[in-house]
Order: structure tokens, then sequence, then C-alpha cells
């Protein structure tokens, strides 16, 4: 057995954001749990977010009924399913890459990425926000 972390000291949050800027937050697994204070906080300062949650089922959703009732109504929750039980099945990474090409399309800037979760999924956030030119906090 073995147990790594925690890492880092939190997350910052820019002082500037536009309104066609946006923050992006992703969570792996439980990986979710650390980052439900941040999406609070940018709630509350009125930040523009999208949530992407990825999980290997269904069963291991959690915090929906919490977000779905800060988020829905903006459309900007997402949950990626490995087996495709529930929401876009795949990895978190390719719905994460896929919704970034969809937003810089229609203009939006991607301001930052806010992550918590398995190893090898931060790693590949990490690379994509890379290629894209795009802040990573994770």
């Amino acid at each position: 057995v073995g147990i790594r972390g925690p890492f880092g000291n939190g997350f910052q949050i820019p002082e500037f954001n536009s309104n066609n800027q946006l923050n992006i937050v992703v969570g792996g697994g439980i990986g979710m749990a650390p980052l439900i204070p941040l999406i609070s906080e940018l709630i509350k300062l009125k930040i523009k977010i999208i949530v992407i949650e990825g999980v290997k089922s269904k069963e291991e959703i959690i915090f929906k009924k919490y977000l779905d009732n800060y988020l829905i109504e903006n459309e900007n929750f997402y949950i990626s399913t490995d087996d495709g039980s529930y929401g876009y099945k795949g990895f978190v990474t390719d719905l994460f890459n896929s919704i970034i090409e969809t937003e810089m399309e229609k203009g939006n800037k991607i301001n930052q990425v806010y992550s918590c979760g398995p190893e090898q999924m931060m790693y590949e956030l990490f690379h994509i926000c890379e290629k894209f030119n795009i802040a990573f906090q994770g």
C-alpha cells in the first residue's frame, strides 16, 4: 500500500476575468472532493466556469446533486464515465480536450484549468493545457 500527497498549497484564483474567459475545473474520481470549495468560491465570485467530473462508472459519481444545483442552469457540468454508463463515454481527458476545442472555436479564452485526481489524468491534462498555452493548477 502506498500513500502520496497531499501536494501543493491550494489553488490561486485569478483576479481578472472577463465575460469571454472561462475557468475549467476537472476532477477525477475522489479527486472531485477537494475541488468543491474551489468551485463554490468561483461561483461566489461570479467567475465563469465549466466543471468536468471523470469516473469509471455511474456508481462512482459524487457531488452530482450539489453541482447540478449550481451549474445546471448554465449547462456547465459534464460527466464522463470510462464505461459509458453515464454522460460522455471515455476518458475525462478526451472530453476535456473536446470542450477546450469547442470553447476556443466560440471565441472563448480558457483562463485557467484547476484539477485534482489520478496522476496519469493530471499528467495528460497538463500536456493538453501546454499544447493550448493554458495555465494549469493541479
